[in-house]
């Protein structure tokens, strides 16, 4: 491993500048899949996660098919909806995070935990402004996400607010 090390730091500065990008960008697509992945299973194992996971899926939905549409003030709302949400996430990060350097200096371990759960919650909130599937016909993916939240919450009236105030 110092061998691999100590080559890498011969190499050109702008060489290694892009080897860690390269790094950095791995890093990066590898936690969105894993986040994806691990919230699909858990969304999967927990009727209420799985019901967030799919009303946020189907806010993405209305809002595309909102853009196609031309209604573009409602594409708008959707979308700004969908950043405040994310937003959440990032704040609940950055808690973490602040509280894992905070402790850390005193139990190291409770800073590897607060920057594991900065983590956690910053791909939690790129995972709502994530990008859709736009092959798919937003009306069928919308009826077909109500369909599924309906057979999850039986005897809530307010799964398809969203698809009439897209309509509108």
């Amino acid at each position: 491993m110092s061998d691999i090390l100590t080559i890498i730091i011969e190499w050109p500065l702008i060489i290694q500048g892009a080897l860690g990008s390269g790094l950095f960008w791995l890093v990066l697509l590898l936690g969105q899949k894993i986040t994806f992945l691990s919230s699909r299973i858990i969304s999967q194992r927990s009727e209420k996660n799985e019901i967030r996971y799919l009303k946020t899926l189907r806010d993405k939905y209305i809002g595309l098919k909102a853009h196609q549409d031309k209604n573009i003030p409602f594409a708008n709302y959707v979308i700004t909806g969908s950043i405040y949400k994310s937003l959440r996430s990032l704040y609940k990060g950055l808690i973490w995070l602040a509280l894992g350097l905070c402790f850390g200096s005193v139990i190291p371990v409770l800073g590897v935990v607060g920057f594991m759960g900065c983590i956690y919650h910053m791909f939690k909130g790129l995972s709502v402004v994530q990008a859709i599937d736009t092959s798919a016909s937003p009306s069928e993916k919308i009826a077909e996400i109500n369909k599924r939240i309906s057979e999850l919450e039986p005897n809530k009236s307010s799964n398809t607010d969203g698809e009439n105030a897209a309509g509108s």
